[in-house]
């Protein structure tokens, strides 16, 4: 094949390569990849890539071959991992270098679809060189292509048609071009997620409105994608949800979602205890600003609630509730200049992109807002509050341990029970064996005195040698009696040593039990707003927090936070 040939093939295999990866397409990576396509003919040196290092090309063409190590399986691999290496060590010995390892893959994705166009040629490719076999697409001769023939122009120009037709894909990325085709909501919100936090997205919607059964047709922008694969967007000024699940104002017939210009979201925190919402206009240089939170307003204000629109304002008990408001909201329920006495208020600043970057270079990063949700037993002791500042790894709560402590102390006290009570048998038995002990060595003292006096008188041989039996028999005893007296006293140790080692075992366990019970905060940063709702025996937590620098230090969590927090 021409160069040509192989620039325009290798386009394709770019454009089908960043829509299944989707992965943007650059002019770069492009330039990269016809490079490795032309890489493999460095076997000639007439070729485009052989004439500018005409020694190597001349030296393998005439030792090698054309079309032989470099245009096999072998010189393939051998190309990757030099290419690969060579990548490795610019990155600074790691693969994480995005930019180099996507460039380096590029390199490869080119040279194997030089390799693989070539087998469309007459004469084929030397594919398990050193193996003479020639490897040819088509087995029958006349479906093969002649380099630099007719067939091989009618090849490139198919190429560059089909990259025509592969660019939209390419361009979009392989999900999101399959979601456009399906044109379901669930699509269009899956898109909003992956998309939205740096694009404006834009729905064209067909479909009608709930209340009033009238079509709804046109081009509008999501503002937010809900639950259950609902979307909210902005239509006439008022903010309505498309879903096919309620509530919804819109059902959808058809929807397909179109990725708009580039913006910047950046999250604010703002303490409203002591202020009004009219503060919020001075965000007037963003294109949208959409406020979130819980307030309660220094006297009772009830707002009014619209069944053929979405209510970014609700009270909850004496709060009010901001979910995707924005300050015409505010205007239109008449909150404007209403004090405030206490709330967190989250705000997402719209920007388009040449503003976001204009400001970025004043982004305080600790004014970053981010979401974490945790999950805790309804018996659990939450450790931590709003305002505290919370470092990774640090104890924020604690399971209830009084059930499983209890337990072990019932158990601990039958084992004693049962240990005292066999202490105390053989603490009786103790006492009477050495009472009798006792006895016997007395009555031998007693019966050696009368032997003493016997042994000088000869009439009284008979009554002595009675006594020394008797004797005798009270020494065998009282060794009987001095055995058993030792083996209750070992067993008096054993009892109150095992005992001991029971209480120890106790403390250990509770220490355990106790450590095992410690939850450790899984992220770090400052606790701005937490929202709790039970889910199947369950509380979750949703913690809003600005991200700060870990220092070391651990806050003693368990108590409300300082006013100034």
């Amino acid at each position: 094949m021409t160069s040509s040939s192989h620039l325009a093939s290798s386009a394709l295999f770019y454009l089908g390569a960043s829509a299944l990866a989707e992965s943007p397409i650059t002019i770069e990576g492009l330039a990269v990849t016809a490079v490795g396509s032309l890489l493999p003919d460095i076997d000639t040196p007439t070729s485009t890539v052989g004439r500018p290092f005409y020694p190597v090309a001349s030296w393998i063409d005439q030792k090698i071959g054309h079309r032989t190590l470099t245009h096999s399986l072998l010189g393939c691999v051998i190309f990757a991992f030099l290419v690969l290496g060579v990548a490795w060590l610019l990155s600074g010995g790691m693969f994480t270098a995005a930019r180099t390892m996507q460039y380096s893959w590029l390199l490869v994705l080119g040279y194997g679809s030089h390799i693989l166009v070539d087998t469309l040629n007459k004469t084929g490719v030397e594919l398990f060189w050193p193996s003479k076999l020639r490897c040819v697409f088509f087995y029958n001769d006349n479906w093969r292509i002649t380099a630099a023939g007719k067939g091989d122009y009618w090849f490139m120009t198919a190429c560059l048609v089909l990259n025509l037709a592969l660019y939209p894909l390419a361009r979009d990325g392989f999900t999101l071009s399959l979601h456009r085709a399906f044109g379901d909501i669930y699509s269009v919100s899956m898109d909003f997620k992956q998309y939205g936090d740096k694009n404006r997205i834009w729905l064209e919607l067909e479909g009608v409105e709930a209340i009033s059964n009238q079509k709804v047709k046109g081009r509008f922008e999501i503002l937010a994608a809900l639950d259950n694969g609902a979307v909210l967007i902005e239509r006439g000024g008022v903010k309505q949800i498309v879903s096919r699940t309620k509530p919804f104002q819109i059902f959808p017939h058809k929807v397909k979602i179109t990725v708009g210009e580039k913006q910047h979201i950046a999250t604010r925190e703002i303490n409203m205890a002591g202020r009004t919402l009219v503060e919020i206009a001075r965000f007037s240089d963003a294109q949208r600003v959409l406020l979130h939170g819980y307030l309660t307003p220094a006297r009772f204000t009830p707002v009014s609630v619209y069944e053929n629109r979405y209510n970014p304002i609700s009270l909850r008990l004496d709060k009010l509730r901001l979910e995707h408001a924005d300050y015409r909201d505010i205007r239109e329920q008449g909150l404007e200049h209403v004090a405030i006495r206490e709330g967190m208020l989250i705000l997402k600043i719209h920007r388009l992109e040449a503003v976001a970057e204009a400001e970025h270079q004043n982004t305080n990063p600790d004014s970053i807002i981010r979401h974490v949700e945790l999950r805790f037993k309804p018996t659990d002791e939450v450790l931590f509050g709003e305002g505290h500042v919370i470092q990774a790894g640090q104890t924020i709560g604690r399971e209830d341990i009084c059930v499983k402590v209890e337990k072990l102390e019932q158990d601990y006290g039958r084992d004693l029970e049962r240990l005292n009570e066999q202490l105390r048998e053989v603490q009786i038995q103790l006492s009477q064996s050495r009472r009798r002990l006792s006895e016997t060595r007395a009555a031998a003292r007693r019966l050696e005195s009368e032997l003493a006096s016997l042994e000088s008188q000869a009439l009284f041989v008979r009554e002595y040698w009675d006594l020394q039996g008797s004797l005798a028999s009270l020494m065998a005893q009282a060794q009987a009696d001095d055995q058993k007296v030792a083996a209750l006293e070992r067993k008096e140790r054993q009892l109150k040593a095992q005992i001991q080692a029971r209480g120890e075992q106790l403390s250990e366990n509770i220490e355990v039990l106790d450590k095992q019970a410690e939850i450790p905060a899984s992220f770090r940063g400052q606790v701005v707003r937490i929202d709790k709702k039970p889910d199947n025996h369950v509380v979750v937590y949703s913690i809003l927090y600005r991200e700060v620098q870990d220092t070391g230090e651990r806050v003693v969590l368990g108590s409300q936070p300082d006013e100034e927090k």
